[in-house]
């Protein structure tokens, strides 16, 4: 029978005290770490890939006065789940406008989507590996957990759509051996090749052509099977979480 610490009483402020103790731990660099893992963690362990997250959850608790209310462990997680939800909505929101200024303006505009996109899959990579450095990984709402892994799905192959879109605008790659088919012709193209793309369908209707293109299109690929991976994963300790919780 394990104990019920939901009716112990903190604030969010403890609880995000807490987990910034654990993203440090978990961003260390240990022995059993392979190559790969140890240069994400030396790449995106900075405190500057969670400072805009942070930041708006800090700030949306205070907006609520909820920061230093006192309440049980699972309400206080639960307000921070709530912000955290907010900030994917509007990072989401600030990707669709990216993909939206890329396509319409001129080629700087779309410099300045790129960067956007790529400090946003920096956060999401961050987010990654802290879960896979974690001991444990275990949530409160396992199917919220899945969702906003799928949404992480969905916001990687709206960055690439954009990459794509970029790409195509300046000449590197337009993503067909015609000629006069252009992918970033067509407002939806981009975001279609990238969805076909990251879910390994690949019709054939377009294809890189060029080795800029074909180095972005592989990383898709790469960055869709681990979140696949992680998905999984998720799933998995989530229902090993409640089962362990209802016994």
């Amino acid at each position: 029978m394990t104990s019920d610490t939901s009716a112990e009483s903190t604030t969010p402020r403890q609880i995000l005290n807490t987990r910034q103790e654990k993203w440090v731990e978990a961003f260390e660099v240990r022995n059993r770490d392979g190559l790969i893992i140890s240069g994400l963690k030396n790449l995106l362990g900075f405190r500057f890939f969670r400072a805009f997250y942070e930041g708006f959850v800090v700030w949306r608790l205070k907006k609520n006065g909820l920061m230093h209310k006192s309440m049980t462990q699972k309400e206080a997680e639960c307000s921070i789940h709530s912000a955290w939800d907010w900030y994917i909505f509007w990072c989401t929101t600030m990707l669709v406008l990216s993909y939206t200024a890329a396509f319409y303006s001129y080629e700087f505009i779309s410099l300045i989507a790129c960067a956007l996109c790529l400090f946003r899959i920096a956060e999401i990579f961050s987010v990654f590996v802290e879960i896979h450095s974690s001991k444990v990984y275990e949530t409160p709402n396992p199917v919220r957990a899945v969702v906003n892994t799928f949404w992480h799905y969905f916001e990687v192959t709206l960055i690439f759509a954009v990459f794509y879109l970029a790409i195509s605008r300046y000449g590197l790659d337009f993503f067909s051996n015609d000629k006069n088919v252009f992918l970033h012709a067509n407002f939806f193209d981009p975001f279609y090749f990238s969805f076909v793309t990251i879910t390994t369908l690949g019709y054939g209707d377009f294809s890189p052509t060029t080795p800029v293109g074909k180095i972005v299109v592989c990383s898709e690929l790469g960055v869709g099977i681990m979140i696949i991976v992680l998905v999984i994963g998720r799933a998995l300790a989530a229902a090993r979480s409640n089962s362990d919780s209802e016994q």
